[in-house]
């Protein structure tokens, strides 16, 4: 966890880095956007779990099935 303490910048600066996350559960979805604001962190919803997935070894690409 040393990326989450360390690399979050405040609402508003230059550069703030965003960490996307997919779901089907909106409450579930609620929390990781609050945990990802206090680690400040943008949030970035990538839509349900059937409808995209994150690249292996990739981790800040993403693409779509069809």
């Amino acid at each position: 966890m040393t990326q989450l303490e360390q690399d979050g910048l405040p609402r508003g600066e230059n550069n703030r880095r965003a960490l996307p996350f997919t779901g089907n559960d909106e409450q579930g979805k609620k929390i990781v956007t609050q945990l990802y604001e206090e680690f400040d962190f943008e949030q970035f919803d990538v839509s349900s779990l059937s409808s995209l997935k994150f690249e292996r070894r990739l981790p800040r690409i993403l693409r779509t099935h069809e």
